[in-house]
């Protein structure tokens, strides 16, 4: 049984496709980076930045997945998670071991029956861990691996969560010396959705103390792969 990530946008086929070794990818023929939401940069951009998804079931032979056949997998089947990459770059620099980042995955903020994406739900299912330091400053895919295989529900909401641990100016007008870039698109034909449900990324406000994306709108779809 194939398990794959639930993200389809006109451009972005294959979505659901494994490589027949438990990789799930996101795309086949992703269209180059060209778009980037600071972690922990300052008070709007604030320590987290969040991208929906869904986990999809898939039988047999790969699909070659399309906005309209894609979501109609049955809930119930756990996809066991094992890693995650993301297109990530570093600016400025941080002393080895001296801060983290965070990947984790966590439920939207209304429940397993929810059906269209609001908020990570501020509860981890599980996380990985490394330290930003040995990041490169161009964008480059960097692996979060997971200590044990966890398992998350076809058809289910659920949010990538990268936390930056480095702190982050509360003034308005401040400006982290160091932070993380998480690279994809900003373009509304490469949208990942699921049955026409959007799935949005989104960052966390440090004044407000809430996620959300006014700063960077409702076309931002960030970069990642899950191993499953």
């Amino acid at each position: 049984m194939k398990l794959g990530v639930l993200l389809v946008a006109s451009s972005l086929v294959g979505c659901l496709r494994g490589n027949g070794t438990g990789q799930c990818y996101l795309a086949t023929n992703a269209p180059t980076v060209n778009y980037s939401v600071p972690i922990g940069k300052s008070s709007t951009y604030g320590p987290s930045v969040a991208q929906s998804f869904i986990v999809a079931q898939s039988g047999g032979t790969s699909p070659s997945p399309s906005p309209s056949s894609s979501g109609s997998s049955s809930g119930g089947v756990s996809a066991a998670l094992q890693a995650v990459t993301v297109t990530l770059s570093l600016v400025g620099s941080f002393p080895a071991e001296a801060q983290t980042l965070t990947a984790s995955i966590e439920a939207d903020t209304s429940g397993p029956s929810a059906t269209v994406p609001s908020t990570p739900s501020g509860t981890a299912i599980f996380t990985s861990t490394l330290d930003p330091s040995a990041f490169s400053k161009a964008e480059t895919a960097v692996t979060f691996p997971f200590p044990s295989a966890t398992g998350l529900s076809a058809g289910q909401i659920y949010w990538l969560v990268l936390t930056g641990s480095w702190p982050v100016p509360s003034a308005a007008n401040g400006t982290a010396a160091s932070y993380v870039n998480w690279w994809g698109v900003n373009s509304a034909t490469t949208l990942y959705q699921s049955n026409g449900i959007t799935l949005p990324a989104k960052y966390l406000n440090v004044n407000s103390g809430t996620f959300q994306n006014a700063a960077i709108g409702t076309n931002v779809s960030l970069f990642f792969i899950l191993g499953c």
